[in-house]
């Protein structure tokens, strides 16, 4: 599928499926797709190569967003598996300093944690 330079929405092509952004722009004369956080890929001949998604709508900047929600999850070394549930970054940034364990493993840089 050809698409101007844009940030669109699109949602899986199955039933209830998630939606997704993705921003198309050209960097030179090249045209490249970035899905979500992904990094950039380049288009071929012009066409974003994803299948099984509808185009929802082009969108504008600034985004209204409602609501968020940020699940982390971990497996420990005896393979037991953790989920939390967020609605609120400070809370994010609360489990890390009470568990700079999980900080680390998960790659933040954060400041020391004070007893």
């Amino acid at each position: 599928m050809k698409l101007e330079a844009g940030f669109y929405k699109i949602r899986e092509d199955v039933f209830c499926g998630k939606c997704h952004y993705i921003r198309v722009f050209y960097q030179g004369k090249e045209k490249y797709f970035q899905l979500n956080h992904y990094p950039p890929q380049r288009c071929d001949d012009g066409k974003i190569p994803i299948d099984g998604i509808k185009f929802e709508k082009k969108l504008r900047r600034p985004l209204t967003i409602s609501k968020v929600k940020i699940t982390f999850e971990w497996t420990d070394v005896d393979g037991d598996d953790f989920q939390v549930t967020f609605r609120d970054i400070q809370l994010f940034r609360t489990l890390f300093d009470h568990f700079p364990e999980l900080a680390k493993a998960s790659g933040a840089h954060i400041r020391k944690w004070k007893k």
